[in-house]
């Protein structure tokens, strides 16, 4: 009887152990040092940018998100939502991808779940590399290329842009705000601006500044109503004029109002909203 009272007794150690392990999960890169690692690429989607660094300190910051990563079971269920993946590039020639995807951490494409807060500061860190890192790095031809892999009609805009919806609500206001307060302090930069038609239609902006000058190129690929015209044009102009409900770009530093350039077809301007 005792001998059984002991069996019974090891596998209830054993399994609280076990139930205890599950519920506090694990830390798969408690381990990892920034010596092991030669450099980090980041790619988010949306908005489908990719970009690369081997900063020092932007990886000892990644890191030290990373060793807070806690993971559970697998879990095969499809979520949706903004896919962060870093890819990481080792010493010894390996390499690791980690989709910061919560409520999901994907490790080589093996699904976990995993402990929110620590999972959402890895997705921020990844999409501020990503804001500063592209800022005037995409060529015309890779910029089209992201603005055509955006959704045609999506409803979480706000993640990754600045959002105008045709019932004039907007989304994603401290982007746009962001962009504005680094181009006035002479700051790289670039955003996202989607404006949605009458019929529905997205018309995507990408809108950059690279210290001198504003450079932006329009997608108006699935405007129904765009004739001939045709579906991606590019404009460069020196100043931003914002004023809250609209913007524009002009090349005439005394224009500092939309009152100004409304219904004067003589003066240089392009409005983005």
């Amino acid at each position: 009887m005792k001998r059984i009272a002991c069996v019974l007794s090891a596998a209830l150690i054993c399994a609280g152990l076990i139930a205890c392990s599950a519920e506090s999960g694990t830390k798969p890169f408690e381990e990892l040092s920034a010596d092991d690692i030669v450099s980090v690429s980041v790619s988010c989607t949306p908005p489908g940018v990719t970009v690369e660094t081997d900063d020092e300190e932007k990886i000892e910051e990644l890191v030290s998100l990373l060793s807070e990563q806690v993971i559970y079971e697998e879990d095969e269920k499809e979520y949706a939502g903004q896919s962060v993946v870093f890819t990481i590039y080792k010493t010894d020639g390996t390499e690791t991808k980690v989709n910061a995807y919560n409520p999901q951490l994907i490790i080589d494409g093996v699904k976990y779940t995993t402990k929110s807060d620590p999972c959402d500061e890895l997705s921020a860190l990844g999409i501020e590399w990503a804001d500063e890192l592209s800022a005037g790095t995409m060529s015309n031809e890779e910029i089209q290329e992201m603005l055509a892999s955006l959704p045609d009609d999506y409803d979480e805009a706000d993640n990754f842009c600045y959002a105008i919806f045709n019932n004039g609500t907007v989304q994603g206001e401290e982007m746009y705000e962001e962009f504005i307060a680094n181009a006035e302090n002479g700051i790289t930069d670039d955003v996202i601006i989607v404006r949605f038609t009458d019929e529905g239609d997205p018309i995507y902006t990408y809108l950059s500044y690279d210290g001198e000058e504003f450079y932006c190129v329009v997608d108006i690929s699935r405007d129904k109503l765009k004739g001939d015209t045709e579906d991606y044009i590019e404009y460069s102009y020196k100043y931003i004029v914002s004023g809250g409900d609209y913007a524009f770009l002009v090349n005439d530093e005394s224009i500092t109002s939309y009152e100004q350039i409304n219904g004067d077809d003589s003066i240089d301007y392009f409005i983005l909203f």
